[in-house]
């Protein structure tokens, strides 16, 4: 014994409702797909094949063909899903040769000024006698260097998810990086009337191990 999914009545009725509502002199072959239950619980899939027609002595007949269509539209299903997952991976592909292509170019972009800023101050450095300037243009240096590395690191992002990433061990100063961290951000505090102290804890080690992309160019002071 097997039944219709109660989901489906609806169309399977209004199906019929159409047929009976059509002059008897233009019905066409009726055609529905459905779920029905079997007694044990499982549902299969069936595509129905209905038709009225008047038979003399017995009036108006609908005689229905019903055929078990169910892996036949699972296959179908699976192959949409498949060629669904296709085009969304190939579009993920896309968009992330385009994000590639974008932060590469603007890589360039900024580089380009910075590097032109770093040239000049080398050239301060090397003709500046006074201390304090002197002092100031290693300042400018430290902080182009460092949104050089930062601009490698926003491109490292994309190479993460792309899984071309490479990164090895290696050592590096802990006292350099705070250093550097200091020079970069005390003048900031100083223009806003702060004084910037650091406590050190003794029991930091001299040197700590980080992981670096060894293809790219070592911007940063504290791993030297």
């Amino acid at each position: 014994m097997q039944s219709r999914c109660p989901d489906d009545y609806d169309s399977i009725q209004s199906s019929i409702d159409n047929q009976i509502a059509m002059n008897s002199n233009s019905r066409h072959m009726d055609y529905v797909v459905y779920r029905i239950i079997r007694k044990d619980g499982t549902i299969r899939w069936v595509d129905d094949y209905g038709h009225f027609a008047t038979l003399p002595g017995y009036g108006d007949v609908y005689y229905v063909f019903i055929g078990d269509i169910t892996e036949t539209k699972l296959a179908k299903e699976e192959t949409e899903r498949a060629n669904t997952l296709a085009i969304a991976l190939e579009e993920a592909e896309q968009a992330n040769v385009a994000k590639s292509a974008f932060l590469s170019n603007m890589s360039h972009e900024i580089r380009t000024p910075i590097t032109a800023i770093l040239g000049m101050n080398e050239m301060i450095q090397r003709e500046a006698e006074d201390s304090a300037i002197l002092d100031y243009s290693e300042n400018i240096r430290k902080a182009g260097v460092s949104l050089l590395g930062i601009i490698s690191d926003i491109l490292d992002f994309s190479k993460i998810e792309t899984g071309k990433m490479e990164l090895q061990c290696e050592k590096y100063a802990p006292d350099a990086l705070i250093r550097d961290l200091y020079n970069l951000i005390r003048f900031r505090a100083e223009a806003k009337g702060l004084t910037l102290h650091f406590e050190i804890d003794s029991e930091i080690p001299k040197e700590l191990y980080r992981r670096r992309n060894p293809h790219k160019a070592d911007n940063n002071e504290y791993s030297h």
